[in-house]
Formats: C-alpha cells, sequence, structure tokens
C-alpha cells in the first residue's frame, strides 16, 4: 500500500494548507488504483478520493471532523476572511457529499447544516469518534504532576482561538481564590503566546504550566495524574481530549458547544456556557469540593465511552457505512 503524508506545521494550520499537496498526491496514487472505496478525511483529501474514485471507478467516501462555520467570524482576522472560509467551506462540503457515494460527520451539528444546504439526507452519516480505551484507562499510572499544588486541572489543546484556552485562564484567578489549583496546557499553537501574556497578566502565570507539543503517548499518563480534565471550546465535534479523559476516569467540564452536549450529560460530566469563565470556575470548584462525586462522574464517564466511544465501535460504523454504499 501507498502512504501520502503531507507537511503539517503545529502552529500554522489553516484551511487553504490542506490543497497545497493535491497535485503531487493525485499523480502519486493515481497509480495504484484497484480500490473498492476511497476514502479521504476532511477536504483536501475528499477532494483526492473524489478524483481517484471517479478516474478510477470506485466508491467515494469523505469524511469530516466538525467544522469552524459557526465562529468563522470570531476566530477569523477580518470580516472579508471569515465570509471567505464560510463561502469556501459551503461549497466544499456540499460539493463532496453531492458528488461523493457517503459523507461522515463526526459532528451532528456540521452533518445538520451541510443537509441544510441541500444534501440529500442519504448522502450524510454521523459517525462519532472513538478512542482506544485500553490506552485511556483509569488504571494508567500518572506520569508527571507539579508538586506545587493538590489539585491539578488539565487542558490539552491546540493553542488556537476556536479551543477557547483564554477563557479557562481567565476562570483560573477565581479558582486560585478558593484552592490551591495548578493548570497544565498541553499543545501549541499559534496562540501561545498571547496566552502566556494573558496567564501573566492575569497574575496566575505561576500557576499555569504551558508543556508547548506534547506526544500522543504523553497524554494518557497526564490524564491519570489530573483531577479534572478542562474543554473549553467554542465548537467542537465533540474533540477527541474529551474522549480520552473520559475513558480515563476524569471528570470533565466542558463548552455546552457543537456536539458535546451529545457526550457529556451532567452526569458523566459538566456543561458550561463558551466564554463563561465564571462558569467554567464554579464547574471547577463543584468538583475539588465534592471528591466522591468527582470520583462518581468519571466512572460515569468511562462507562459512557465503554459503551459507545470506542475506538472498536468506530470501525464498526465506518465499515458499516462503506457497505452500506
Amino acid at each position: 500500500m501507498g502512504v501520502m503524508r503531507a507537511t503539517w506545521s503545529p502552529t500554522n494550520l489553516k484551511l487553504s494548507r490542506q490543497f497545497f499537496f493535491l497535485p503531487a498526491a493525485l499523480k502519486r496514487l493515481g497509480k495504484l488504483g484497484g480500490f473498492d472505496v476511497y476514502h479521504g478525511h476532511v477536504y483536501a483529501s475528499g477532494m483526492i478520493a473524489l478524483a481517484l474514485g471517479r478516474m478510477l471507478g470506485g466508491k467515494v467516501v469523505t469524511m469530516v471532523h466538525g467544522s469552524y462555520y459557526p465562529i468563522w467570524g470570531e476566530i477569523a482576522n477580518s470580516r472579508i476572511e471569515a465570509e471567505a472560509y464560510r463561502l469556501a467551506e459551503r461549497e466544499v462540503a456540499t460539493s463532496l457529499a453531492l458528488w461523493g457515494d457517503a459523507q461522515l460527520h463526526t459532528a451532528s451539528y456540521f452533518a445538520k447544516m451541510v443537509e441544510g444546504w441541500g444534501v440529500p439526507r442519504r448522502k450524510l452519516r454521523v459517525i462519532e469518534s472513538g478512542v482506544d480505551t485500553e490506552r485511556f484507562s483509569p488504571n494508567v499510572k500518572p506520569t508527571w504532576r507539579p508538586g506545587c499544588c493538590p489539585h491539578v486541572l488539565l487542558s490539552a489543546r491546540r493553542l488556537v482561538r476556536k479551543n477557547g484556552l483564554e477563557y479557562l485562564l481567565m476562570a483560573m484567578p477565581s479558582i486560585r481564590r478558593r484552592w490551591k489549583a495548578h493548570l497544565v496546557v498541553a499543545g501549541d499553537g499559534p496562540e501561545m503566546g498571547r496566552l502566556r501574556a494573558l496567564a501573566s497578566k492575569l497574575g496566575v502565570g505561576e500557576h499555569v504550566t504551558f508543556l508547548g507539543l506534547v506526544g500522543n503517548e504523553e497524554i494518557p499518563g497526564l490524564l491519570s495524574a489530573c483531577d479534572v480534565a478542562v474543554v473549553p471550546s467554542l465548537i467542537e465535534a465533540p474533540g477527541i481530549f474529551l474522549l480520552e479523559a473520559m475513558a480515563s476516569g476524569r471528570a470533565v467540564v466542558a463548552s455546552r458547544v457543537g456536539s458535546i452536549p451529545e457526550v457529556v450529560d451532567g452526569k458523566n460530566g459538566l456543561l458550561v456556557g463558551a466564554r463563561r469563565p465564571e462558569e467554567i470556575a464554579d464547574a471547577v470548584d463543584y468538583l475539588l469540593s465534592n471528591p466522591e462525586e468527582r470520583e462518581r462522574m468519571g466512572r460515569r464517564a468511562r462507562e459512557a465511552v465503554e459503551r459507545k466511544y470506542t475506538i472498536e465501535a468506530f470501525a464498526k460504523r465506518v465499515l458499516d457505512a462503506y457497505v452500506s454504499i
């Protein structure tokens, strides 16, 4: 099997960059042929899958892992840029769905949007993500924990605007007034400098550790070391980190946005308003004040993942989609 690898910068992931390698990919992969299904993730590889499937006679499946469409106006650099991204995303998403055989979505909110843009429902399927429940488990040994504080919060996110880390930082002064808590941020991205400066400005710089880019193999140990995992996103599919935290038996505090409420129900984790630092602080305070309830939520979170969000269940959902076309 041939594998096409695209270069990726952890500090500069843009929608436009996804299309940079299209010509080379088509040239190389077009020589392989002989496949029954061409499956492309996100837009650029979806276009490759569509072109190859139509040229070589296979079925075409594209997969969309959520969308920034609802918040482009907030995270783009200008109104013109936001409108350009909205137009491009709407056109590409609908074209891939209409011309392909099936479009899989890990986020129901965006599947509904694409349907509203004129794509027949039969073309769309919601395929919930899954995680490795052996790798992410309450039994994993903690690998690192700051020795300064008895309570640790963790957020493992790309440092981009849509992930809402600034609102978690804004919650830290209130959290620190109530608890000797330390926030660990695992991840890198273009917002790193701004977030560091914000932490210092808020007077919590010494109570926040920015680990930078962390290998996937380190995340299970970090999750086992934390008391609460926080997902302060402005939009979410839901993300893999949320499912990894739940699989690890951690109590989670997550924004009530996108498809997160389909996973977090108030019993296996707490939902808060997006862009609401005070709600984040109150939710963290509740969990730290009630360790038994925090543990119960963690157990329920693990059970929820085991029921529906394992990597095996995800693979079966994808295979079922293949068979259906």
